[in-house]
């Protein structure tokens, strides 16, 4: 017999020459191997976990930014309320000065209630573009969210080849 090599009998009682040398070469790069799909496979996952916090944190600032534009928005509406109501007591008082002595009074009357209008113009334009601007904010948070749910199956499919390749 050569050195690094041996002989086995099979269970069939047949005897077989065994290269021991080349066999752990193959065992030992097997291993290698392994190895390196390992700390590949935990690279790729210390990647995409990082990836899903930097998802998860961007999703919770769009909805703080959403909260916020809600709160804008209802704001927006209350002043829009309040402007009405304004406008409604100025025309009571311009309609009640028409009857009693028309004149510059009135004039100045519809002059604020003129004021009025364009401020509620204006302040109608900026709930218009607020519901807008949450609008879109609400789609972000939506891809962000499917984004964030296909990162973390992704995620789970490889935790799950890691395991499978250390057993």
């Amino acid at each position: 017999q050569e050195p690094g090599y041996g002989t086995k009998k099979l269970a069939d009682g047949n005897i077989v020459l065994v290269n021991y040398e080349q066999l752990l070469q193959n065992e030992a790069t097997k291993r290698i191997l392994l190895q390196r799909s390992i700390d590949t496979f935990e690279r790729t996952i210390e990647k995409l976990d990082a990836r899903n916090d930097a998802s998860k944190k961007l999703a919770k600032e769009q909805e703080d930014a959403k909260r916020e534009a809600d709160s804008q928005l209802v704001s927006a509406r209350d002043e829009i309320a309040q402007l009405k109501d304004v406008v409604a007591r100025l025309q009571r008082h311009m309609d009640a000065e028409k009857k009693r002595a028309p004149g510059s009074e009135a004039r100045l009357f519809e002059e604020e209630l003129a004021a009025s209008k364009t401020q509620k113009e204006e302040l109608r334009m900026e709930v218009e573009s607020l519901k807008h601007e949450l609008e879109r904010k609400n789609d972000m948070c939506n891809k962000f969210e499917a984004s964030q749910k296909s990162l973390e199956l992704a995620l789970e499919e490889i935790r799950d080849e890691k395991r499978q390749l250390q057993s």
